[in-house]
């Protein structure tokens, strides 16, 4: 049996983020019910992009599929990639096109910080971003900058640049 822990983790995280829940939780337990102020929006249609089809891409995909989202992903190791999953030719492409973009890869020399200022400007204004991989997949100064001048949709991860002194990330 495939354990599927991490990949319903992400879609949590996704549908947090992409509802707007803990906002709606906080105004909701102050006494306030101002349900147009925290309207999500609907997944079907959008584009999610994922990186790295691995068992928990692949797995993350398959749910987008059931929400009706269109599936792209970046992977330079393609094998068994499902056919409903587009492939695109650069990481490039998939932050370009994508609404919301999942994180699967593992942490190596080449791949540190690939999230880079660079490759960050060219999120859509309303991206969101998921890592549940690794924090130092992406450049978390940058990132903290792009979400304080609403440059993006938003961001939700599970992990941090240095996880053992996590009082220092900027993202504290």
């Amino acid at each position: 049996k495939e354990l599927s822990a991490t990949s319903e983790h992400t879609w949590a995280l996704l549908l947090a983020l992409r509802r707007k829940l803990y906002h709606a939780y906080q105004d909701v337990t102050q006494g306030n019910w101002r349900r147009e102020k925290f309207r999500g929006n609907e997944l079907a249609s959008n584009t999610l992009g994922i990186l790295g089809v691995g068992r928990l891409g692949r797995k993350v995909a398959s749910y987008g599929r059931a929400f009706g989202m269109n599936i792209i992903a970046y992977e330079i190791n393609p094998k068994k990639i499902p056919k409903y999953i587009k492939l695109v030719s650069s990481l490039k492409d998939l932050i370009k096109q994508s609404d919301i973009i999942s994180i699967h890869i593992h942490i190596s020399n080449e791949n540190y910080k690939i999230f880079s200022k660079e490759l960050l400007s060219h999120l859509k204004p309303n991206a969101i971003i998921i890592n549940t991989a690794r924090g130092e997949l992406i450049d978390e100064v940058e990132l903290v900058n792009i979400l304080k001048n609403k440059k993006i949709g938003g961001y939700a991860g599970d992990v941090v640049e240095n996880e053992l002194n996590i009082e220092k990330s900027p993202l504290q």
